[in-house]
């Protein structure tokens, strides 16, 4: 089985920029980082199979331009890079070391969908918040083409329990890292769909997704679709406006109701489809 980590480090600006991402939940559990089966380096090989890239970016959760100003010095990352966050600064090896110590758990996510699920492949982008005690404040999926909620959920909560050591120095501190799975080498992946095979189920369906009162913007939609048009798994995402408040029920209403939808039919095997709500 062969597992992709792609990584986006967030340059978090003092400035209030726009943070791009979607939906998930806080943090809880307190746990170390070291229950992974590989550890990685940025642009180095895991251990269990996972590579770990990056690209650098900007983001930043939308303010009044009333945050406090960074405190302390930042934590000087080995290559002399960092990651800065509204309140305080994360030094990027912190942020490689512990997520590539957690994809152990990230990967077991996968695995255990594989027998109900075997095409199951996809990327999650993550964005946290995390205190200064290097524990997860909150963390949100806010992009994802997994495609399956329960897999989605598992993530977040393996996510959830994180811990960064050293944490950030002058206050919590925000960014964003990519994971990617892919499915097993010998399981063909599923026939890929554009959106627009969906625009009669969209126009028939896609207006009662309001029930659920999503509290964001940017809700993504991925669908596995057997053939005989069944719905075999759903999973979704968006950018919540109060990344403090949990995100899960939407989630679930969303996906629950995606699944009940008329899709096309397939014909001889799985489809997968990511496309943006209505």
């Amino acid at each position: 089985m062969k597992h992709t980590v792609r990584s986006w480090w967030c340059l978090l600006a003092l400035a209030s920029l726009p943070f791009a991402g979607c939906g998930g939940g806080e943090g809880g559990e307190s746990s170390s980082t070291g229950d992974g089966s590989g550890s990685t380096s940025s642009g180095g090989e895991a251990q269990g199979g996972g590579t770990h890239g990056s690209d650098e970016g900007t983001a930043a959760w939308p303010g009044d331009g009333s945050e406090a100003q960074p405190q302390g010095e930042p934590v000087a990352a080995e290559d002399g890079m960092e990651v800065e966050g509204i309140l305080g600064s994360l030094a990027q090896s912190t942020i490689t070391r512990a997520m590539s110590q957690r994809m152990g758990r990230f990967s077991d996510c996968f695995a255990q969908r594989y027998d109900a699920l075997p095409v199951l492949a996809g990327a999650a982008t993550l964005a946290f918040r995390v205190r200064g005690d290097g524990s997860v404040r909150w963390v949100h999926l806010v992009n994802s083409t997994v495609g399956d909620r329960e897999t989605e959920r598992c993530v977040l909560g393996a996510a959830a329990g994180m811990r960064f050591t050293p944490g950030p120095v002058g206050g919590d501190a925000e960014f964003q890292d990519t994971i990617e799975l892919q499915a097993p080498d010998d399981v063909r992946p599923p026939v890929a769909w554009q959106p627009s095979r969906l625009r009669a189920t969209l126009r028939t369906a896609g207006s009662g997704l309001r029930t659920c009162n999503v509290p964001g913007d940017d809700l993504r939609i991925t669908v596995y679709v057997d053939p005989g048009a069944t719905v075999a798994a759903v999973g979704a995402s968006f950018v919540p406006r109060d990344p403090s408040a949990d995100s899960q029920a939407a989630l679930d209403c969303v996906t629950q109701a995606v699944a009940r939808w008329p899709f096309p039919d397939p014909g001889s095997y799985t489809a997968k489809v990511t496309f943006e709500a209505p």
